[in-house]
């Protein structure tokens, strides 16, 4: 198989999964739907990324992409704040304030869903779709100079494409982590979601092409990089809980008690999370990489 030919099957698929997410929502709303939507933009960016000498996307296809992908992400973390960050905090403060701040918070959710509803059902996503299949069916596919290149086989090619790209990518995450986690004690919200975002697309690759690897090797590999997304992930989540709970207390006078308490809350949750990366990254970092078969 050529590298061309992965690439247009890793990124139909991903846009596959993104219509599936697609068609759930004409039959009901459903804000379940909307963040595995949001789930398969991330596929699709990962994949984009990764084969971005073979499947060039033009910048307006690549804007349209960041809009979608943005409406639906803040609909998300709003519905993430009421359903799921404000209900544990209601489960250690059984206080009135914070049920009525809760009821404040699933408001701006739903509002923000209906915006992502209808940008899912408008006419601008028909044409960004429209537009994708269209480069899935024609890919820019641009010459290599290398002679070296040229001469292997196409599986041999596709083998060397793998092995590259998933070794740079991992060995960009250890330099990158051991700079946070390594001598540091402190790092910055803005450093672990960047952070986090390179662990996605590395676990993303790995999973679009985990067949061509030992099945034990990838297996222990994956497993390792899903603790440490999870982990980065509820840091973020703690992060942006914060920033929405500033936002809500400047639109809504009456909740800023509510939110500078449930704010100093995430504060403590936050600062108790990024002490146990280091343990996590360490772990890591004894992972061998999976091997090709």
């Amino acid at each position: 198989m050529k590298i061309e030919q992965a690439a247009q099957i890793i990124i139909a698929h991903c846009v596959t999964q993104i219509q599936d997410s697609q068609s759930a929502m004409t039959e009901r709303d459903d804000p379940e739907c909307i963040h595995r939507m949001h789930i398969g933009l991330r596929h699709l960016q990962s994949a984009l990324t990764l084969f971005n000498e073979f499947m060039f996307l033009p910048e307006k296809l690549q804007a349209e992409l960041g809009s979608l992908s943005s409406k639906l992400g803040t609909a998300h973390d709003w519905r993430l704040l009421s359903d799921s960050c404000l209900t544990a905090i209601k489960a250690t403060a059984e206080e009135p304030q914070i049920l009525a701040l809760r009821q404040v918070a699933l408001q701006m959710a739903q509002e923000r869903e209906k915006i992502a509803y209808a940008a899912i059902r408008s006419s601008r996503y028909k044409r960004l779709l429209s537009g994708l299949s269209s480069r899935i069916e024609a890919p820019h596919a641009p010459a290599s100079n290398s002679r070296a290149h040229k001469k292997k086989k196409p599986c041999e090619k596709l083998r060397h494409f793998i092995q590259k790209n998933l070794r740079r990518q991992q060995l960009h995450l250890l330099k990158h982590g051991d700079k946070l986690f390594g001598k540091r004690s402190e790092h910055s919200p803005k450093e672990s979601h960047q952070f986090r975002i390179e662990v996605k697309h590395a676990r993303d690759s790995c999973l679009f092409f985990r067949r061509f690897f030992s099945k034990q090797d990838m297996d222990g590999y994956l497993a390792s990089l899903s603790v440490l997304q999870d982990r980065l992930g509820m840091i973020n989540d703690a992060v942006v809980a914060g920033r929405l709970l500033g936002e809500l207390g400047q639109e809504r006078g009456e909740q800023v008690a509510s939110c500078s308490f449930v704010r100093g809350y995430l504060f403590l949750q936050l600062r108790q999370l990024q002490r146990k990366l280091a343990p996590l990254w360490k772990r890591f970092h004894g992972v061998n990489f999976p091997r090709l078969k």
